[in-house]
């Protein structure tokens, strides 16, 4: 569905209140959007690429580190989907600019990567993960789950690259607000050659598991 921005921009500014950021990015949005929807049906690398970076240097200016993904859902509706990229603190600044958002038609403008209806390959950069590459093992403390994810590949050198794509499949699996909200800790080891025989679970079972301990939760 989407072209992903995985990072809007960098730096440590504080989360602005609402106000005028947030009126700025929407007005700026409603004046853009047919040109978005049509740089992505062109399927040009050029369109697209700079309706990403455009995106991208709008939502700068309501916060440096904000992410978003933007293209057209299954139900042919285009999405503009805002997150927190999984920093807690940055949960504010996203809900803010959700709650800003004008109705926008043929938009559906979502706060927080949501679940996906399949665990499919994830490509960041050169790091290539797919799905029977990353297994886990959940561990339940309280109101959280600890989580150990076993990576096939991995090395000190691939770390960044594949451990980032494992946060995107682990978004997708259970969205981004009950990763944040529910996931403690997080550990990154090599996936054994057999990992069923250490009781480890590939990672399209952590949604049934999860849910099962967090009926409640859902984003």
């Amino acid at each position: 569905m989407s072209v992903m921005g995985w990072l809007a921009g960098r730096g440590g500014a504080e989360v602005q209140s609402k106000g005028s950021p947030f009126d700025s990015f929407w007005q700026w949005f409603l004046s853009a959007e047919q040109r978005l929807r049509e740089a992505h049906a062109s399927g040009g690398t050029r369109e697209i690429e700079a309706a990403v970076g455009e995106i991208g240097d709008r939502l700068n200016q309501v916060h440096p580190e904000l992410c978003f993904e933007y293209g057209r859902a299954d139900d042919g509706v285009f999405e503009l989907i805002l997150s927190a990229g999984g920093i807690r603190s940055l949960f504010p600044a996203v809900a803010a600019l959700k709650q800003a958002a004008p109705e926008v038609p043929g938009w559906r403008i979502v706060a927080f990567r949501p679940r996906k209806t399949s665990c499919a390959r994830v490509q960041l950069g050169e790091a290539v993960l797919e799905p029977d590459g990353l297994w886990y093992r959940l561990m339940p403390d309280s109101d959280q789950a600890d989580l150990d994810l076993f990576v096939a590949e991995l090395t000190p050198e691939t770390l960044e690259g594949l451990g980032g794509a494992a946060f995107l499949m682990l978004d997708a699996v259970l969205g981004e607000y009950d990763v944040a909200t529910r996931i403690g800790a997080i550990d990154f080891d090599v996936l054994p050659e057999d990992p069923a025989s250490l009781d480890l679970k590939p990672i399209a079972a952590l949604r049934a598991d999860f849910d099962a301990l967090f009926p409640q939760t859902r984003q």
